[in-house]
């Protein structure tokens, strides 16, 4: 049995509980069943339980968001006033910064601004795709429902992209262990191996002879790294900010994210996960009203990959031409050839939206499988990578003894 916390609606207002049960369907299928609405059901730990510590380090995260829009949404079908949603909502966010801008979107609504207007004054925190299908939820009298539907679309994204990071960020933390792991023997091991055959030689054992070329190679590039470490940490450390100043420039983010295409493996993960966000975001604008043109404009707004923002906002000026959305799109352009078979589809069975939904589910799943392929393909590389290391250190030490000694 696992103890979980849970928040409801009870008689128009938010209440939290604890409940001993199995699982989290075991609890909500409770609580349902006793007439409530549920907003979120956690397992108890000591990040969630009671005073426990809440540590903020900048940002909002997109998990954050995701539960607040869920809950928003839950409260508004439930009947509850906005503003007195956004006052209890304020009150159970844990992240301090996103506690502040709830309660300020709070404030402006209960002064009359409408719940749109207030999140566009927190641009920083909420991007215009949600801004707008708020906007288009207002309009269509569907706030609740659009609010419901975001919330699920981001969970996928949010998901999705936990993949993405998740296979990126592996081969990179082992390149900087097996840096770590380098810099280490070259900077205390490789010194101490020197001065014993500094010894060795001055028993006079060794007159005539010379040490390896490996050995040789292997204790000139230490003496290096004892002296310049520092060195090397600058360069480091001023070639990363010179490269992070670069990317956000006009011509150097087109640059580099061309690049970011064409790397093997990684170039082709980038790809997929550009293609399933543009498929996902513009299904969700559609389906909530928001005009073609415009959304297509918003969309090329949240892309990440510079190539096909550029290629998506070039596509909403052929749309208000008048061109049609399955040839808007350059066949030059980033995009697969399905995507061009799939909104061909779409225009022709009237259902792009539904359509653009299978689409991104289709390379969300290829993502998926790339990611787990990725995870099988570098451990090989990694394990190669060490033991040539390995490798090398273990012939750098032991060739002076066998010719040395000879």
């Amino acid at each position: 049995m696992a103890q979980y916390i849970y928040k409801i609606v009870k008689d128009e207002k938010v209440t939290k509980g604890e409940f001993d049960a199995k699982s989290k369907k075991e609890v909500a299928t409770f609580l349902q069943n006793q007439g409530y609405q549920v907003l979120s059901i956690e397992q108890k730990n000591l990040f969630n339980s009671p005073g426990s510590l809440n540590i903020n380090i900048g940002g909002v995260p997109q998990k954050e968001k995701t539960i607040f829009l869920r809950q928003l949404a839950y409260m508004i079908q439930a009947g509850l006033p906005i503003n007195q949603a956004l006052e209890t909502l304020s009150t159970q966010v844990k992240n301090a910064q996103f506690k502040k801008v709830i309660t300020k979107i709070g404030k402006e609504v209960q002064e009359g601004t409408s719940l749109s207007e207030a999140f566009e004054r927190q641009d920083k925190v909420f991007d215009k795709v949600i801004i707008n299908l708020i906007k288009a939820g207002e309009e269509s009298g569907n706030l609740a429902e659009i609010l419901d539907r975001v919330s699920y679309d981001y969970e996928k994204k949010q998901e999705f992209s936990g993949k993405v990071k998740g296979a990126l960020i592996y081969p990179g933390v082992i390149l900087v262990v097996v840096i770590g792991v380098v810099a280490l023997l070259m900077i205390v091991m490789i010194p101490s191996i020197k001065s014993l055959f500094e010894n060795f030689s001055a028993d006079g054992k060794s007159t005539g002879k010379q040490l390896p070329f490996l050995t040789q190679a292997m204790i000139s590039l230490s003496d290096f790294l004892v002296v310049y470490w520092w060195l090397i940490l600058v360069l480091m450390v001023v070639s990363f900010i010179g490269y992070k100043y670069y990317s956000k420039t006009p011509g150097g983010r087109v640059i580099v994210d061309k690049f970011k295409l064409k790397v093997p493996i990684f170039g082709n993960l980038t790809r997929l996960s550009q293609i399933a966000e543009f498929a996902r975001g513009l299904a969700m604008l559609l389906r909530s009203g928001v005009p073609i043109v415009r959304s297509m404009n918003l969309i090329a707004e949240s892309m990440e990959n510079q190539l096909f923002a550029d290629e998506v906002a070039a596509a909403a000026r052929r749309l208000e031409k008048g061109v049609i959305l399955s040839q808007s799109i350059s066949k030059d352009s980033p995009f697969t050839p399905i995507v061009f078979q799939m909104l061909a589809i779409g225009e022709q069975t009237g259902q792009t939206d539904s359509t653009l939904s299978k689409l991104a589910d289709y390379y969300e799943k290829e993502v998926s499988q790339v990611t787990n392929n990725l995870t099988k393909i570098l451990e090989p590389i990694i394990l190669l990578l060490m033991g040539g290391v390995i490798l090398l250190i273990a012939l750098a030490v032991y060739l002076p003894i066998y010719t040395l000694g000879g």
